[in-house]
């Protein structure tokens, strides 16, 4: 495999500690994991990268 080099970024506190979700909707099916700050943070790196 070639070397294809790193890239390292920075989280805020505040998104860290709000990236997964912890409560249940009461919904039937699987309840989301991430949370939409999670979501929007992967996304935009994503487009980025």
């Amino acid at each position: 495999m070639k070397h294809r080099g790193s890239l390292s970024f920075w989280l805020s506190p505040d998104t860290l500690a709000n990236w997964q979700l912890e409560e249940k909707t009461g919904k039937p099916g699987a309840s989301p994991t991430y949370s939409n700050q999670a979501i929007v943070t992967m996304v935009s790196l994503k487009s980025l990268f």
